[in-house]
């Protein structure tokens, strides 16, 4: 794999998963164990959008400089994360059945 994407896959994997975890219990520790959709939905398209962002623009065009790799057209960086954005966006509504299936018997969802 080209440097670039590799550096940029981990840092972003980090930031965008740290992110998603803390907005997950900000919004847990305002709403209680109700509205998991809330709170799974809400982290998720904040951290995507971050982890779409950051690491499009790091593996395109930040690093490739840096490092050596391909660079990308801004016009086609603003393409890829827009896609990518929606593709996550899409599978985050269809994953929120199955966050409701896999937490039900977990002591702190049980009442929902």
């Amino acid at each position: 794999a080209s440097s670039p994407i590799v550096i940029a896959s981990v840092v972003t994997t980090f930031v965008s998963q740290s992110l998603d975890v803390t907005v997950f219990h900000k919004i847990r520790n305002y709403t209680g164990v109700e509205y998991k959709w809330v709170r799974n939905i809400t982290s998720t398209s904040i951290s995507q959008f971050i982890d779409t962002a950051v690491f499009t623009v790091l593996a395109f065009a930040v690093l490739p400089t840096l490092v050596g790799g391909t660079t990308l057209s801004i016009g086609v960086i603003t393409s890829i994360i827009a896609t990518e954005y929606a593709v996550k966006m899409g599978l985050a509504v269809i994953d929120t059945p199955l966050f409701y299936l896999f937490t039900r018997n977990t002591t702190e969802y049980k009442n929902e």
